[in-house]
């Protein structure tokens, strides 16, 4: 097995593979796709920011969740080799996630600073308007995204977040189906 690389399988099955070692994340590879090869780093909005781009096609910003040493590439580097046979993906490194940083957000809502982030990569790469994909902290930072920047977004994808963003926005709760707290 030395050698083998297994794209499908969840970090828990790579360790059972690799009889109870991590595969390094770096060697992981999603087709041909690896995170080498669409890694990419550019100055904007006062800092470094990493992201991966492939493919080509209508424009996916995609915003990554949170955690201990969760990276653009981790989250979203499953479904890359096939959305990029539709769409040019940029999957972006949140501020001081990774490679991207280091920054500060002052007095901003955490949220609202990824999103102006997204919006400065999005500048430096001279994209007027994308589709946004958000998970986790992705998805929230991408409602925020929608709510804050409506003439810069096509179309949004948010999953595993709440809809809350701490009561940073008025009217954020609009969006919900059912009220969060309350009767």
């Amino acid at each position: 097995m030395a050698g083998v690389v297994y794209p499908y399988l969840t970090l828990e099955e790579k360790r059972y593979r690799k009889g109870g070692a991590i595969m390094a994340t770096s060697s992981f590879v999603a087709g041909s796709m690896t995170e080498e090869n669409t890694s990419k780093t550019i100055q904007a909005g006062g800092m470094n920011i990493h992201y991966h781009d492939v493919g080509s096609g209508e424009p996916v910003v995609m915003l990554h969740s949170y955690g201990p040493g969760t990276t653009a590439w981790i989250t979203f580097h499953r479904v890359l080799e096939e959305f990029s046979k539709h769409f040019r993906c940029i999957a972006m490194d949140m501020p001081n996630f990774a490679k991207s940083g280091p920054a500060i957000s002052n007095d901003r809502p955490i949220h609202e600073f990824q999103a102006q982030t997204a919006v400065a990569l999005m500048d430096a790469l001279e994209i007027k308007k994308a589709h946004i994909v958000g998970n986790s902290q992705g998805g929230q930072s991408s409602m925020v995204f929608g709510y804050k920047f409506p003439d810069r977004i096509n179309k949004l994808v948010w999953g595993g977040g709440h809809i809350g963003t701490a009561g940073a926005y008025d009217n954020e709760y609009l969006l919900a189906v059912h009220p969060e707290e309350g009767g």
